[in-house]
């Protein structure tokens, strides 16, 4: 009976205890953000948020208000903006964060770290860099086809990242991860034209402060480098007239650390599975040696332009963004803990060797339409 009596009422105590949460928000005082814009210009920072309009009508529609305001620092010119609404903001549904290029240069990191360890922020949140301009600009534009603008730079992202590999996906949780070591963060970068957000390429940063972009065209080349291609379309040049054009199917890139003469190497293994698109030569493709020939050619033009985005970084950068120094510091951990503190000098002098296999997957198919295509034109 004792045994009972104190069992009904351990079971009274948990229920009023794990009655509610402690920091339980109302739902219509709460102001969702679904995109979060940083600027800062003359010791000033400026925060931008698109607020997540709440309707109850049955139409499914979405709407949102744009604020802005300043201050000393971020969280005084979210304070500002929290003063002027009626509700609390709520950043766990946090899409987008859009960085302005000034915000980027002054320096992210305690930013991110005191976001990290936020309860109300969303890790997986996406990091743009806005170029050519303000990230309040980027937010105020008006999306084209989505409801939200935060979502739309999501999907624009996305879909340059997984259809043409010349953008990237970077969130919170991973930006804090490279930050805690030697690899420079590489982000996503949006411009604004004829008042349309694009996607432009990438941004690099130097500890935690933006040094530089990576033009679109060169961004399939850096994924390759890092093993993050998705699909690309890659042309390759057979002659003076002569081109062919392949899309990525699949690819797999692996970097090994060595040592050759005492120095230390890097070399990259990439395998590419490719599907033709187009091809302007008279190959005949039903050759297994002309296939070949064709896949070597790839082979070489891949491995060259991914090599000249490497040695360009060496020479005019000291910034490793193809995370080199994480593969030594698994690989070959006694020689890495001699360089660490001057890896920027060790990285601008290192050897690497770029090796691509490439195989053409759809040789038959595209041989026969060719042919069909030539037989029409007979006719």
């Amino acid at each position: 009976m004792v045994y009972r009596l104190k069992s009904a009422f351990i079971v009274a105590l948990l229920a009023f205890i794990l009655c509610g949460c402690w920091d339980y928000q109302q739902l219509n005082s709460t102001l969702l953000t679904s995109g979060l814009a940083l600027d800062y210009k003359d010791n000033q920072y400026t925060v931008t948020t698109e607020i997540i309009k709440l309707s109850g009508d049955k139409s499914g529609s979405t709407e949102s208000c744009v604020l802005s305001a300043s201050g000393d620092s971020e969280t005084m010119a979210l304070s500002e903006i929290q003063g002027d609404t009626p509700g609390f903001l709520n950043t766990n549904h946090l899409d987008t964060l859009v960085m302005g290029e000034e915000f980027a240069k002054h320096g992210i990191a305690y930013f991110i770290e005191g976001s990290i360890r936020n309860t109300n922020f969303q890790i997986t949140t996406d990091f743009v860099v806005a170029k050519n301009g303000t990230a309040e600009e980027v937010l105020r534009q008006k999306p084209q086809i989505e409801q939200l603008q935060a979502y739309e730079i999501s999907d624009m992202i996305d879909s340059e990242y997984l259809q043409e590999s010349k953008s990237r996906k970077v969130t919170a949780f991973e930006l804090n991860n490279i930050f805690a070591g030697e690899t420079s963060a590489v982000l996503p970068v949006v411009t604004v034209e004829d008042k349309k957000v694009k996607p432009d390429g990438l941004a690099y940063f130097k500890k935690d402060r933006l040094a530089g972009y990576i033009e679109d065209d060169q961004t399939p080349y850096y994924l390759f480098a890092v093993n993050d291609i998705k699909r690309a379309h890659i042309k390759t040049n057979l002659g003076s007239k002569e081109s062919v054009i392949t899309s990525v199917i699949q690819s797999s890139t692996h970097q090994q650390s060595s040592f050759m003469g005492g120095k230390p190497k890097i070399t990259l293994e990439i395998k590419a599975d490719l599907s033709l698109v187009s091809l302007k030569s008279d190959l005949n493709l039903g050759e297994k040696s002309a296939v070949k020939m064709l896949e070597d050619r790839i082979s070489k033009g891949i491995a060259e332009d991914v090599l000249a985005l490497i040695r360009n970084f060496q020479k005019h950068t000291d910034c490793d963004i193809f995370g080199f120094a994480n593969t030594f510091t698994i690989n070959d951990r006694d020689y890495w803990d001699t360089v660490k503190d001057k890896w920027p000098e060790v990285f601008k002098e290192l050897d690497v060797e770029v090796n691509v296999d490439a195989k053409i997957v759809n040789t038959l198919l595209l041989l026969n339409s060719n042919e069909t295509a030539k037989k029409r034109a007979e006719k």
